[in-house]
């Protein structure tokens, strides 16, 4: 917090992206979405149709279900790499990466292939504006979480054995 005391109003934007851009993929989508109001809060022009969080908090607010599942994608297609090149957003291409992995941890799969699809175009296209070792970075990152998510679940699984072999031992 006391990055806010001695920050200009413009640095806050910045700042909050920084600290947040890993909770947009977050297995959560309720974590999702608190985290794009809160980088929503930080936009002057809420008409704007470009801006890629609120693009990202558009389709994050579309319930996942079948009924909506064609206006989900209409939003996901806005943060494809053609689309943020063409409105000039490419300071925004982490950000929609961030979400697309988010997007991809939600257990509705006809997603899967669109966000893969997306993901693919960014590792394709945008690596000239973003830079191979970014790109990766972004991912191994991800990849790391999900590693220590799983290592966390194996320990609890071990652990409940372990418990329950006890239990039965008695």
């Amino acid at each position: 917090i006391s990055f806010l005391l001695m920050s200009t109003t413009n640095d806050y934007s910045d700042k909050f992206i920084e600290l947040l851009k890993t909770n947009l993929s977050s297995f959560n989508s309720n974590i999702r979405l608190l985290t794009l109001r809160v980088l929503s809060s930080f936009i002057e022009d809420k008409n704007e149709k470009n801006n890629v969080i609120l693009t990202c908090l558009l389709c994050e607010e579309c319930p996942l279900n079948v009924y909506e599942f064609r206006a989900k994608i209409i939003h996901l297609q806005k943060l494809s790499v053609e689309f943020i090149l063409l409105n000039k957003n490419t300071s925004s291409f982490h950000l929609a990466m961030y979400y697309l992995l988010g997007i991809l941890c939600s257990n509705f799969t006809p997603l899967w292939s669109i966000c893969t699809e997306l993901l693919g175009s960014y590792g394709n296209k945008a690596i000239e504006y973003i830079g191979h070792t970014y790109f990766w970075s972004i991912l191994n990152e991800k990849f790391q979480l999900v590693n220590q998510h799983t290592d966390i679940e194996i320990v609890e699984s071990i652990d409940d054995e372990l418990i329950n072999e006890y239990l039965e031992n008695e």
